[in-house]
């Protein structure tokens, strides 16, 4: 499946955007506007692509600060199951969960990624 053909997938407008991190390889880019200096980029585990299946993809989202190349932090999520988990681990409740039933995966996957940039914007902001 192309990339542009996946990410077109869903309505919501996430800021998760492809980018070439690597010859061959891609990640998701993420920003928050409420974390400024911070991105995160988001592959799959096991070869560092986009992942083409992120339902079930073990992915690694990986938090940096504008111009350093030392991660933040890393974080391995197991699908639409372990995305949910952190979810309800971090925020109080599943987005699956909720009323309006289980959530575009790039929708969850951007949430999940927003929350991500923010802990980590609060934890840098209070050292």
């Amino acid at each position: 499946m192309a990339i542009e053909n996946f990410t077109s997938a869903s309505t919501y407008p996430t800021t998760l955007v492809p980018c070439e991190t690597g010859p061959g390889r891609f990640a998701w880019l993420a920003k928050e506007q409420d974390a400024p200096g911070l991105f995160g980029l988001i592959y799959r585990t096991e070869n560092h692509v986009i992942p083409l299946a992120p339902e079930t993809d073990s992915m690694t989202f990986t938090i940096f600060e504008a111009g350093t190349e030392k991660p933040l932090g890393t974080h391995i999520i197991e699908g639409r199951g372990g995305l949910n988990s952190w979810y309800r681990s971090n925020v109080g409740h599943a987005p699956d969960e909720e009323l309006d039933g289980p959530r575009p995966i790039l929708e969850l996957i951007d949430n999940v990624a927003a929350h991500l940039l923010l802990r980590h914007f609060e934890q840098k902001r209070t050292n």
